[in-house]
């Protein structure tokens, strides 16, 4: 999953089959060809909704004016709104 954080940066947002995260989704900043941790715990077991909803929220603070917190990638072929903090 990728939210776009207000045309500030991307998250990506990944679960490992194994590691330290023991599969449990950990969240990443994209920075061009690199990525950063994001020292974020992620509940196990979120629905793909629930998911979205938690990581927008965890980065409301950064939402600049009208422009929204989105999702770059779908699951399904309707597109879904903008999450608005």
């Amino acid at each position: 999953m990728r939210l776009d954080i207000s045309s500030l940066f991307v998250v990506s947002v990944v679960t490992p089959n194994g590691g330290c995260s023991k599969g449990r989704p950990i969240a990443l900043i994209e920075d061009g060809d690199k990525w950063c941790l994001v020292d974020l715990l992620i509940p196990n077991g979120l629905t793909d909704s629930a998911l979205e909803t938690f990581v927008a929220d965890k980065f409301s603070s950064f939402v600049v004016g009208t422009r929204p917190i989105r999702r770059l990638d779908t699951t399904t072929p309707t597109s879904r709104p903008p999450i608005e903090m």
